[in-house]
């Protein structure tokens, strides 16, 4: 957290950023502080919404610090499963009580870590290569002018590229600035 920032600009609530790498990111995640209370069909309810999920316990001998809580693992069948169940329910009520979600990537074999890098290098070489239709789509259009727009990223129409004998275009009917006189 930033600690030189003006008061002004300081939130009512500290918040710190929490970057996650490819190798920290993973598709178990440890749920704790669920209330005691039986709830774990509600909880495979709630993060079947993100995903499906595959193995789904209650840690036994671990009281998560507290000892009317229990703590859940949960294995998704993906990590964008897990990824969004985490942003979604973390901090967030369950039951009266504020879920915290954190990865479990101890219990990941090398397999589970082979496909996590191929699949992050998948969704990089499809970013950065362009589709076909983008292109084929910007091949189509036509240039209108190369100068540059007068005020900000202005994109004329046809009509307004292509003007008629005897009116006025797009820069002539721009009103001159007045001059004030002084008193």
């Amino acid at each position: 957290m930033a600690t030189n920032r003006p008061e002004y600009r300081d939130s009512r609530t500290p918040r710190a950023v929490k970057v996650y790498t490819i190798a920290q990111e993973s598709r178990y995640l440890l749920i704790e502080n669920v209330p005691a209370l039986n709830l774990s069909d509600e909880l495979l309810r709630t993060l079947s919404k993100f995903g499906s999920v595959e193995i789904f316990r209650k840690v036994e001998g671990s009281d998560g610090g507290e000892q009317f809580s229990d703590v859940y693992w949960a294995q998704f069948d993906t990590i964008a499963a897990s990824r969004l169940a985490k942003r979604m329910l973390d901090d967030k009520p369950f039951y009266a009580n504020l879920l915290r979600i954190s990865y479990d990537f101890e219990h990941e074999t090398p397999e589970d870590i082979r496909a996590k890098i191929q699949d992050r290098q998948i969704v990089v070489s499809n970013k950065l290569v362009p589709s076909k239709k983008k292109f084929a789509r910007g091949k189509k259009r036509a240039t209108v002018s190369d100068e540059p727009p007068l005020y900000g990223p202005f994109k004329p129409t046809r009509a307004a590229a292509q003007p008629v004998r005897g009116h006025p275009t797009m820069v002539e009917s721009i009103p001159a600035p007045k001059k004030r006189r002084r008193i």
